[in-house]
């Protein structure tokens, strides 16, 4: 509204006072005023008298007039901006520039709803992130409760007396059993993978697939109980093996195959050699495992023996001969190799 007065205001400037239409080749008398050339010399002619303005009066000496160039400027801008193809051309470009807004419009609605789609992805998985959080402390817990409720069970059964008279039982490494790349000390209580393998003798006993030695001791009745040192090692293996596996091939570690064992890869990675393995939630690093085995309940428990927290229970563990089984695991690049130490307790007498 402001635009179109100012234009007619304008136009009202540039208009002539004698034709009423816009100058043509505008000139400026002595009193400001302006006039269209052909208009001015025109009016000045058909009168008699003094040469005068035709619109304010005031007399002048002789009929001269100044060509106005720059109101001839503003005359030819203004006639332009009212005709046909101005006002076409006008419309042509305010039609492509309300294209180009509406274009840019449209790919910023499209970027922000691009944006929303990924945080809204983002957002659920941060949901399900705090959720599986929350279920795997819970699940800590769970299994850290029924660790102790399991130990307690243990110690208040009144026919466990063998358990309940003697520490972890010392077993000893039966070297014969051993992968040619384990080490054993002499006192049989600590192996150790090493890059100079020992010339197999021919025994059936042997693992001479995968790095795994056997325990001298072996159970089939009864409940028993050991530790392992394992150290700062990033990865073993250990539990109980079948005295049927077959030693001579590499096969996984699991129940189907004779195996009840805790495993740990990468140095946090603690997993329960189930079929498929399951992933455990622990809190700390153990840098000692104890070992649980119950031959009758057919019980194989893992814990963390520095306070006792429940690791991993197989619920239903071997039937017959079983062996305490360990892997200190090949050594891989440069790393120093972590021996595997069985851990010997002085017998104490419990009261009760």
């Amino acid at each position: 509204m402001a635009t179109n007065l100012s234009k007619s205001s304008l136009r009202d400037d540039l208009t002539c006072a004698i034709c009423c239409d816009l100058f043509r080749e505008p000139v400026m008398l002595s009193c400001m005023h302006h006039f269209c050339k052909a208009c001015i010399s025109r009016y000045w002619r058909g009168t008699t008298g003094p040469v005068t303005c035709p619109q304010c009066r005031k007399e002048f000496r002789s009929k001269q007039f100044q060509t106005n160039y720059l109101v001839a400027a503003m005359v030819e801008k203004v006639r332009s901006s009212t005709s046909d193809t101005y006002i076409r051309n006008l419309e042509k470009r305010l039609s492509e520039s309300l294209e180009n807004h509406n274009a840019r419009k449209e790919d910023l609605l499209c970027s922000i709803r691009k944006d929303k789609d990924k945080m809204d992805i983002i957002k659920v998985g941060l949901y399900k992130q705090m959720q599986h959080l929350t279920i795997s402390s819970l699940s800590l817990v769970l299994q850290q409760i029924s660790g102790f409720l399991f130990l307690l069970n243990i110690i208040l059964t009144p026919n466990n007396k063998p358990f309940h008279s003697k520490g972890p039982a010392s077993l000893t490494f039966d070297a014969d059993t051993a992968h040619p790349s384990i080490h054993v000390s002499r006192d049989k209580t600590v192996a150790v993978e090493c890059d100079v393998m020992t010339q197999p003798t021919s025994n059936s006993k042997r693992f001479l697939q995968c790095v795994n030695i056997l325990a001298a001791q072996s159970f089939q009745s009864g409940r028993h109980y050991w530790e392992v040192e394992v150290g700062s090692s990033p990865k073993w293996d250990l539990g109980v093996a079948s005295e049927t596996v077959d030693r001579h091939a590499r096969i996984k570690l699991s129940p189907e195959n004779g195996y009840w064992t805790l495993r740990l890869r990468n140095g946090e990675q603690y997993w329960a050699g189930t079929q498929p393995w399951s992933r455990l939630q622990v809190a700390s690093s153990p840098q000692r495992i104890g070992v649980y085995l119950d031959c009758d309940e057919r019980k194989v428990a893992f814990y963390d023996a520095d306070d006792m927290s429940l690791l991993c229970l197989f619920s239903k563990g071997p039937r017959g001969k079983v062996f305490p089984f360990f892997s200190p695991c090949i050594t891989e690049g440069r790393q120093k190799p972590h021996p595997m130490k069985l851990l010997h307790y002085p017998s104490v007498v419990l009261s009760g």
